[in-house]
């Protein structure tokens, strides 16, 4: 399994269902954001970041482990 990859797509799907990441982004990129706004920004990343990280790690510590057989 290849944790960043899971990481990475729950992060995008997040990020990209967002609406005030969609709203926020749009004024960065545009250079149209005050202070407030790219805070509010930072904000919002970080909680779909910590979000990101609780589902992930509770969804792994549910899975059983992987068993490798030795040669």
């Amino acid at each position: 399994m290849e944790y960043e990859r899971i990481v990475r797509d729950k992060f995008s799907k997040l990020f990209e269902e967002n609406e005030d990441v969609e709203r926020l982004f749009k004024k960065l990129k545009t250079g149209t954001a005050d202070y407030k706004e790219a805070n509010e920004f930072s904000l919002v990343v970080g909680e779909i970041l910590s979000e990101t990280f609780d589902s992930v790690f509770k969804e792994l510590s549910t899975t059983p482990p992987l068993i490798v057989a030795s040669s």
